[in-house]
């Protein structure tokens, strides 16, 4: 085979090496894509037109009724909030569409 065709054949090979890795990219940026839409919906579950925001004052006389600090309702609410943010990231990290799990 003369040296044009090498050259030619290997340039082939590369640029469908490429193609594929191109593809694969493309799958992960919609991967990611897909998670941060899912954070934008998450983040909008909550609306306080729906839930109203209880007062300091409100959230004071409920923790000292049940002998609790405002300490320990935070620390239950951002772990299921931060639980919830991880299985999403990893399913947006091992592959698997966000919508799967």
């Amino acid at each position: 085979m003369s040296d044009w065709c090498l050259r030619f054949n290997a340039a082939a090979m590369e640029v469908e090496e490429l193609t594929e890795e191109n593809e694969k990219l493309k799958a992960e940026n919609e991967r990611f894509r897909r998670f941060a839409e899912s954070i934008v919906q998450f983040s909008k579950a909550y609306p306080e037109t729906v839930f109203r925001e209880p007062t300091p004052e409100q959230v004071d006389v409920i923790c000292q009724s049940l002998n609790l600090r405002i300490d320990n309702i935070s620390a239950m609410i951002l772990r299921g909030f931060t639980e919830q943010w991880g299985i999403m990231a990893q399913a947006a990290l091992s592959g698997k569409g966000v919508s799967d799990e």
